[in-house]
């Protein structure tokens, strides 16, 4: 798929180990996206058992979206592969879902993004909901939520007040990164 350039970019980080049955849902909720013309998604294997099994389904998408998978050499954790999908990402925003997430609406990225952009945020976040184990739904009573971080941190490995948001549900600038 192509992306037109003159758009923003947004990169969405799938950090993924041993997530083939998880992670078709969680594309099809990307691909519904008003704004998908507008979106790269980035697949990483964190080494799971079947890793081919991410380039037959990132096929199965690639004529709805811009998609790619990468492989690690080595298992690092979900922090690991989020650190290697945002070194190979191109977006201008940056948004990190887990291989079992879900948006449950059209708008959800682009609702943010507006959002950041009309308020001058440097990072947003929203409610998310979580499915658990058994089926069942529990609400985060987190509403829209606005950080304005500040471009540098006396430690810096951490961006200021990112603890606070859910990795789920937020969408952040590329440069608040580059000057962590």
């Amino acid at each position: 798929m192509e992306i037109d350039k003159s758009k923003h970019l947004i990169s969405i980080i799938l950090p993924a180990y041993n997530a083939q049955n998880t992670i078709k849902r969680t594309l099809s909720s990307i691909a519904m996206q008003e704004n998908i013309d507008e979106i790269e998604v980035i697949i990483v294997d964190d080494r799971s058992k079947y890793p081919e099994k991410y380039d037959e389904i990132a096929k199965q998408f690639s004529h709805m979206m811009k998609i790619r998978v990468i492989h690690m050499d080595k298992n690092g954790g979900p922090g690991a592969a989020r650190q290697v999908g945002f070194d190979h990402s191109n977006g201008e925003y940056i948004m990190w879902m887990d291989a079992d997430d879900t948006l449950i609406s059209a708008d959800t990225i682009k609702t943010l993004k507006i959002v950041m952009d009309q308020k001058n945020m440097d990072c947003v976040y929203g409610k998310f909901l979580e499915e658990n184990e058994d089926g069942s739904i529990y609400p985060h009573e987190v509403h829209m939520v606005w950080i304005t971080m500040s471009p540098m941190s006396s430690n810096r490995h951490r961006l200021p007040g990112l603890l606070q948001v859910k990795p789920k549900a937020s969408l952040l600038q590329r440069s608040l990164k580059r000057q962590a």
